[in-house]
């Protein structure tokens, strides 16, 4: 149980971290929609883990973080298709 919570705050960590450094290389012009899950990753793997679980959850949450991250940065209203 223990171990769990180390992963998922190291999850956190790493998808905060991600998030705020997809936004910043935005603004400077370009794309890196790979960093907010890839670091949620990074992050839960530097503890050890047995559960399939929360394997499954955090690759759950890496997607949902980078449909957020795309959301944030490109809006759908945006793209002229929009009546």
């Amino acid at each position: 149980m223990k171990q769990g919570v180390f992963v998922l705050i190291g999850a956190v960590a790493g998808a905060l971290v991600g998030y705020f450094a997809f936004r910043w290389i935005a603004r400077q012009g370009f794309y890196a929609l790979v960093l907010p899950g890839g670091l949620l990753g990074i992050g839960a793997g530097l503890f050890r883990n047995k559960s399939n679980v929360l394997c499954i959850a955090c690759g759950l949450m890496g997607l949902a973080l980078g449909f957020l991250a795309e959301w944030q940065f490109a809006p759908f209203i945006k793209n002229g298709k929009h009546r």
